[in-house]
């Protein structure tokens, strides 16, 4: 019995050591999450950084070769004491590995890189071996919403922003304050003469900023097949559902300024390219930006044009409508899925100078990059302040005076009545009549109805123009145009010429209240009626006698250079004097009969007068126009 104590006293520890043994070569972890996982693949551009999240089933991947981001789904599944598998991506589009643990945090891996060309099978596409390591990290090492400003004088700055170094024969370099590429390409593959790489940022869209580039392109080559690009765009990728992601930019080209969208293939869906250009033949140097718009969901492609930034597309990320700006042109990008909350790569997209005879993809040439050629002199990643969309729909048109493109105007009186103007070629021909209208205006869009039997649907590009389409009342005919608003107030011409007083030659119009309108001649006066509409800023149309059926009128086209002259151009020709309420207009002329002073009779006027001196001035009232004036 002693004995058998003896032998378990002697063998206890040697058990307990096998087993601390075997403890430690199990190296294999059963979860990946909160690791970084440095991959090396040996003479091959795809060395990488994993940033498995807490949850092991997703990862942060950082491409070190062109320091694009990314997030993958990622399973990992041990398979032995010091082996697993994992399998990163989509099914149509991801890395398989079957890796071995040397130790706790390193070991190697053999892979297959299994990828679908345009939709089709899935097929092993590249394999090979590689080592890794594995360490801890904080989530503050992953760049979200990193926002910066480079203007490369700095290369410890540019360093930490920028994939600097070399790949495929092409170096990415900071000299004489640009980033620039130089050299040859050497690969193989005809894709990487399309060369765009990322900084060291992630934005949500569900953020506002703007992405901003310098770039220049200063190809010497003249080739009708020759094609290069320094664009600064943003990817994104939806980390999802599907995988689906594009690339939309906008830089330099042979052609021009040039704005471009590809969207990449997946599952059963081939790639989708488009662009478009604001013409006008090469351009060496420009200013270019992407703005994302959370509000509205929406990415703008800009160029600066002298100090005005000019849109070519603008991409709702939500709904997948692409709007070309230039050809006023919409398309519905599709298959598409919403890229809402997901994440946007900053990124310069560049295409290595090259020819293609023909444009068939044989007989290509590639030329070498010299300093100087191809590269930006700074870039920004910026956060923005969404404006508030503005509303230039006016609540009320009183006051206003509107102007279409088919020759119509409008002058609003009140809430309810309007003057009507239609113009024609004949002038005399035209019209000018009192109507009723209803108004109702909302955001930049409101409704016109008038009692001519129209409807007209205006649409506000700003408080002052617009477009409108028209429908008359029983018909579905609509005619297209556009508008412009005008303050009746503004200009020397008046809005009213109620109280007013007008001379042309020898005949002066005393406009009254009520429409009508006192007319003296030197041979006498009478009263009629008249028509007006102030239809600018210095000009009206006068109608005497207000136009009426079975009455014909004589129309006046009055042009004001100040408040009180102006010229007549139609109707009549010549000068006129205008006088506001009357006041300052010069007293009647002719004999006088002063046998009941202060009130005296004017043969002129054929009505009586009366004088009141004050100071050295003698004052008139007439009791034709109810209008004081001060005597010559």
């Amino acid at each position: 019995m002693i004995e058998s104590n003896k032998l378990f006293y002697y063998i206890f520890p040697l058990l307990s050591l096998l087993v601390s043994v075997v403890s430690a070569a199990a190296n294999a972890p059963a979860s990946l999450a909160g690791k970084k996982i440095t991959v090396t693949v040996p003479s091959k551009y795809y060395d990488m950084e994993w940033y498995v999240l807490e949850d092991g089933t997703k990862t942060w991947l950082h491409e070190v070769e062109d320091g694009e981001w990314e997030l993958d789904v990622l399973t990992w599944t041990k398979t032995s004491t010091n082996q697993g598998t994992i399998q990163l991506g989509i099914p149509s589009d991801y890395l398989s590995m079957v890796v071995t643990f040397s130790s706790s945090s390193a070991g190697s891996f053999t892979y297959n890189l299994h990828e679908s060309d345009d939709g089709g099978p899935v097929q092993i596409v590249d394999s090979g071996s590689g080592t890794f390591t594995t360490t801890n990290f904080d989530i503050s090492e992953i760049p979200f919403d990193n926002y910066f400003e480079d203007q490369f004088s700095d290369q410890q700055v540019s360093q930490a922003i920028w994939p600097l170094g070399t790949a495929y024969g092409i170096t990415i370099g900071v000299k004489d304050n640009a980033l620039q590429l130089t050299g040859t390409l050497n690969d193989e593959i005809d894709d990487q003469r399309w060369y765009a790489f990322s900084a060291s940022s992630i934005l949500s869209t569900a953020n506002d900023w703007k992405v901003s580039g310098s770039s220049f392109a200063k190809i010497d080559v003249q080739n009708d097949f020759l094609n290069y690009q320094a664009a600064t765009g943003v990817e994104l990728r939806n980390s999802k559902t599907t995988g689906l992601e594009f690339e939309i930019s906008i830089g330099l080209t042979p052609w021009g300024v040039r704005s471009e969208i590809y969207v990449g293939d997946f599952d059963s869906y081939a790639s989708q390219y488009h662009s478009t250009g604001s013409g006008g033949g090469v351009v060496q140097e420009g200013d270019f930006r992407v703005v994302n718009d959370s509000t509205n969901k929406n990415l703008t492609t800009q160029y600066l044009s002298g100090s005005e930034w000019k849109t070519l597309y603008e991409l709702n990320w939500d709904s997948g409508v692409l709007t070309d700006k230039v050809n006023n042109s919409e398309t519905q990008l599709s298959p598409w899925t919403s890229f809402s909350s997901e994440y946007a790569l900053p990124t310069m997209d560049y295409v290595i100078p090259h020819t293609d005879q023909d444009w068939n993809g044989e007989n290509i040439q590639v030329y070498s990059l010299s300093e100087g050629d191809l590269g930006f002199k700074n870039y920004s990643v910026t956060e923005t302040t969404s404006e508030p969309i503005p509303e230039y729909a006016p609540s009320s048109l009183v006051g206003k005076i509107y102007q279409g493109s088919d020759n119509d105007r409008y002058q609003f009186l009140d809430t309810s009545k309007a003057i009507f103007y239609h113009e024609e070629s004949n002038f005399q021909d035209s019209e000018i009549s009192e109507i009723t209208y209803t108004w109702t205006g909302s955001g930049n869009t409101g409704t016109l109805t008038t009692s001519l039997d129209e409807t007209t649907t205006l649409t506000f590009s700003s408080e002052s123009k617009g477009s409108s389409v028209r429908q008359e009342e029983g018909s579905n005919n609509t005619s297209s145009g556009t508008f412009t608003l005008t303050d009746a107030s503004a200009g020397y011409a008046p809005s009213s010429l109620a109280g007013d007083s007008m001379t042309a030659g020898t005949t002066t119009y005393n406009f009254k209240e009520n429409g009508v309108v006192t007319i003296r001649t030197t041979t006498g006066s009478q009263d009629t009626t008249y028509g007006f509409l102030k239809s600018g800023n210095n000009e009206i149309i006068l109608s005497i006698p207000a136009q009426a059926v079975n009455v014909t009128s004589s129309l006046y086209n009055l042009t004001y250079s100040s408040s009180g002259t102006g010229t007549l151009s139609e109707g009549g020709t010549g000068s006129f004097d205008y006088f506001v309420d009357g006041s300052n207009q010069p007293s009647t002329k002719g004999w006088m009969w002063f046998d009941h002073y202060p009130w005296v009779y004017s043969e002129v006027e054929k009505g009586w007068l009366y004088f009141y001196p004050t100071g050295s001035k003698v004052m008139t009232f007439s009791s034709n126009d109810q209008a004081w004036r001060e005597m010559e």
